[in-house]
């Protein structure tokens, strides 16, 4: 192997080891989930949620690894949402166009795996009731913004949690096909290869889970 391509590899090799030790070393920010916890189940079909999730994470690992601390990045909400979608007809759904209108989440780096975000919706947007028929599992979502959202997030690889301070969490309220309902504050989303784990205020109140899976 030229001698160039090993000076490269090692570096490579280096930074890895450095990075990781660290990254790897900071606590998780959203509470594991207990065994006898009930959640609100969602799933996502086909593999697109999956393959959507990894890309984000991907993306999303790179900008917090060579951005600037000096220098937010942004990702938009819809990004980190969405892949909880199967892909089909999103174009047509209210819920991804709303989103979509939402303006981005800023990220700032703090050190290696952690970091801050913030969103300022504008007042037009902090409320909104919409009907998603896109989502595998159709739902109908009323949510209500605070002026500000802010937090803070932490992060590997292949795992992003977002959460979020008091007094600068989003409520929201889902209803089911089947005419179940469920309102929650938003404290923590852990974002997985997996599954999205949305974590709720509250002992009383169980958090939402959104499930990568073939639906065989």
């Amino acid at each position: 192997m030229p001698r160039a391509h090993i000076l490269r590899l090692t570096v490579i090799a280096t930074l890895l080891l450095v990075r990781g030790g660290d990254a790897w070393g900071q606590l998780p920010l959203c509470a594991e989930a207990k065994p006898e916890a009930t959640f609100l189940l969602y799933r996502s079909c086909g593999g697109a949620g999956a393959v959507g999730v990894n890309r984000f994470l991907q993306e999303l690992s790179v900008d917090h690894a060579f951005k600037s601390p000096d220098l937010p990045f942004e990702r938009s909400i819809l990004g980190a949402v969405s892949i909880g979608y199967d892909g089909k007809r999103l174009g047509e759904d209210r819920v991804v166009s709303y989103l979509r209108g939402l303006p981005p989440i800023q990220f700032t780096r703090l050190d290696v795996s952690t970091g801050s975000f913030e969103m300022v919706p504008e007042a037009a947007a902090r409320t909104a009731t919409l009907d998603s028929t896109a989502a595998t599992d159709p739902f109908t979502i009323s949510v209500m913004w605070p002026e500000r959202v802010r937090g803070g997030y932490w992060r590997t690889p292949a795992t992003l949690h977002l959460a979020l301070w008091e007094r600068a969490r989003p409520t929201i309220r889902l209803a089911s096909k089947l005419g179940a309902t469920h309102d929650a504050e938003i404290s923590c989303i852990a974002i997985t290869t997996s599954a999205i784990r949305i974590e709720t205020a509250g002992e009383s109140k169980p958090d939402i889970l959104v499930l990568f899976d073939q639906c065989l």
